[in-house]
């Protein structure tokens, strides 16, 4: 293996040589340069900026849309009635559903937009158009976040998501333009994990950059074989799933010299919330967008997405709302103290009753005996535990996972245990913890017993 790495090094070096300033564009030059200088930026500043920001994105998708034009039209509001931020609550919400059903309506017919859809996690994927300039500004936003993490340009990176990469003699391919060491989840096995070891020891990546589903088959492995603190990694940047307590605890003792960092977005670019240095908490970008906390459910608005604006956009994601200023490091951002999950991440009880997946943090050794697993839910009250296990269980065994799930479950909820040779992955390459099909939409599932 090492063999075929070495003559790669040469291209790596010479690509290395170009400054990082001069591989991105102006687009994100200006944008970081922003978010530097407006961290410290008064309560009253952020909202005076994000009031015309608001006011701007409205108008333009008045002017460019027809979607917008008759929403706001029949609501009997319009951009100038926007004084403040608080003013969105006249605006009406946007949903997956109206982006669905009448994509071209609410997008701007412009050249060199490009279709994208989400991933497709919440059961119900949407389609959207992006502009060119969209990727800089994530990127922009991105790294301004990791850069409280250990992050610079020029870092060299181990990125482990869902991607089909190289093949088990080479599980990894290198991307010189980004200096990053791409591995293959796919191929992440008990025989390869030494492959792993030598390509982010030879290409010298102190960050890993991964799926929380990913890391977790990854550390189990690392900690079979007895590889704990083996690996450089200085910081561990997570995104794109949940990142549960368990994981959090398991991933800090097979890399406890590791800083963890995780942030939340999605596809569609309308809320970038992202870990602070100093505390476990969620800051929210107020230069990404409008972010609301209604009844528990995030409401977006993005200042940057001008392909398909998504204002007052149901995300179908829950969180707990936090205070508008964060103690820890001074900022005048909301926080969120914690993410609850997706809509489709709640399982319904047998009494109607509604369980997030964040919920089930198990705090002894529960999933030792098991490589992966995925709740999932068809009838109310009836729960599957899919796993796949590292041999198959004794009955003892087995029972001693199926009390512990049934003890945070409740007495309401019958669980299936269902031992199969592999869990699936969405077409972005992500496994879903929960499988749901029902038709949930939380707090509006009616007569759940029933169902």
């Amino acid at each position: 293996m090492l063999s075929a790495l070495r003559p790669k090094q040469l291209a790596w070096r010479a690509m290395s040589l170009v400054p990082r300033s001069l591989q991105e564009s102006g687009t994100y030059r200006n944008w970081r340069t922003f978010l530097k200088t407006s961290a410290d930026w008064s309560p009253e500043r952020i909202e005076q900026w994000q009031t015309e920001q608001l006011r701007t994105t409205v108008r333009f998708a008045i002017d460019n849309t027809e979607g917008y034009r008759e929403l706001y039209k029949k609501a009997g509001v319009a951009a100038n009635d926007l004084r403040t931020t608080a003013d969105i609550r006249h605006l009406p919400f946007t949903t997956k559903q109206m982006f669905q059903n009448d994509l071209e309506a609410f997008s701007v017919q412009r050249f060199g937009r490009k279709y994208r859809t989400t991933g497709g996690t919440t059961g119900l994927p949407v389609g959207f158009y992006q502009v060119k300039g969209m990727l800089a500004v994530e990127r922009a936003f991105v790294h301004d976040a990791w850069s409280g993490f250990g992050w610079s340009p020029g870092a060299r990176m181990a990125v482990l998501r869902g991607g089909f990469i190289g093949s088990r003699e080479q599980p990894w391919q290198w991307d010189p333009y980004r200096r990053e060491l791409q591995l293959s989840s796919y191929y992440l096995t008990k025989e390869t994990l030494p492959l792993f070891a030598d390509a982010v020891s030879l290409c010298g990546a102190t960050i890993l950059q991964a799926f929380p589903s990913a890391l977790q088959i990854f550390a189990d492995l690392v900690q079979e074989a007895g590889m704990v603190a083996s690996f450089p990694f200085q910081s561990i940047m997570l995104a794109s799933e949940n990142f549960y307590e368990w994981q959090i605890k398991k991933t800090s003792e097979v890399f406890p010299n590791a800083t963890l960092f995780d942030f939340y977005g999605q596809s569609e670019r309308v809320i970038f919330a992202a870990w602070c240095p100093q505390a476990r908490e969620y800051h929210v970008n107020p230069f990404y967008g409008v972010t609301e906390v209604i009844d528990g459910e995030l409401v977006g608005s993005s200042f940057h997405n001008f392909g398909t604006p998504f204002i007052r956009y149901r995300t179908m994601d829950r969180a707990e709302p936090g205070r508008s200023h964060c103690s820890a490091c001074g900022r005048n951002w909301q926080l969120l103290p914690r993410l609850l999950g997706r809509e489709h991440e709640q399982l319904v009880t047998g009494t109607g009753r509604y369980v997030s997946m964040s919920a089930m943090n198990m705090h002894d050794r529960i999933f030792d005996r098991i490589v992966q697993f995925q709740f999932m839910q068809e009838q109310a009250g009836s729960v599957h535990f899919r796993y796949v296990p590292r041999m198959p269980l004794t009955p003892d065994q087995e029972n001693h996972v199926r009390c512990g799930l049934s003890a945070k479950l409740g007495q309401d909820v019958s669980l299936i245990m269902e031992p199969v040779s592999e869990i699936p992955r969405t077409r972005a390459g992500k496994r879903r913890l929960l499988d749901q099909r029902l038709p949930v939409r939380y707090g509006e599932f009616e007569d759940a017993s029933a169902a």
